[in-house]
């Protein structure tokens, strides 16, 4: 918080004087005389204070946003592999089947039922 503080000062100069000699007392004294405060950079600190407790909550919000992106895509990485492996699987048949099918077409029989 910033404050401005107004001081005053009051000086009391006196002089006694005797006989035969002259005595001269000062004495000097300060006092408050106000505060000046500044409330746009109040204002200004409330608001960081704010602000640093909503990042928080936003980071908390995006870790865990982040940790859920990690699990689903741990799951699809384990579907597709699962889906990878039934590709390889029917195209091993069906190159077997085609394979099958040329060797067929291209022995003939020589006799004929």
């Amino acid at each position: 918080m910033l404050l401005m503080c107004f001081t005053g000062k009051i000086v009391l100069k006196w002089t006694i004087e005797g006989t035969e000699e002259t005595t001269t007392y000062e004495r000097k004294s300060t006092f408050i005389m106000g505060y000046l405060k500044n409330l746009e950079l109040e204002n200004l600190k409330n608001e960081i204070e704010r602000l640093k407790g909503e990042n928080t909550q936003l980071r908390g919000n995006l870790t865990e946003l982040l940790n859920n992106l990690t699990e689903i895509k741990n799951r699809y990485e384990g579907e597709l592999n699962g889906t990878r492996s039934t590709v390889a699987v029917l195209a091993v048949t069906t190159l077997f089947f085609l394979a099958t099918t040329a060797y067929l077409i291209m022995r003939k029989p020589k006799e004929y039922w």
